[in-house]
């Protein structure tokens, strides 16, 4: 998963959604990366989930779509907003990984 998350920061998370697609199946696609990467079952729903709530249907689909297929260049075919997108979904993303983590990206996106 720290893969998948690197991969999505680094790509801004690799594009899932590339234009249609279903949620669903981009779900499955994510998880099922994931959980090759070797991370838990409980981290993976909780950062797919993150994913979906926080990025649009169509960013969502990218990242699926770029994760399904191993590109971690998928960052650099995002356009700004879709970075800026994605970047705001990273506390969302580091609770997954470490609630503490979570906790200080909050504060640091509030201005504390």
């Amino acid at each position: 998963m720290s893969k998948l998350i690197y991969l999505a920061a680094a790509t801004l998370v690799i594009t899932a959604c590339g234009g249609g697609g279903s949620t669903s199946g981009d779900k499955k696609a994510l998880l099922k990366q994931c959980s090759a990467e070797g991370e838990s079952q409980e981290v993976c729903e909780c950062t797919v989930n993150a994913m979906a709530d926080n990025l649009s249907p169509k960013l969502f689909s990218k990242v699926a779509e770029a994760a399904e297929a191993g590109d971690t260049d998928a960052m650099d075919s995002l356009s700004s907003m879709e970075q800026m997108e994605f970047m705001k979904a990273m506390p969302a993303l580091a609770t997954c990984m470490s609630p503490e983590l979570g906790n200080i990206m909050d504060e640091l996106k509030d201005g504390n």
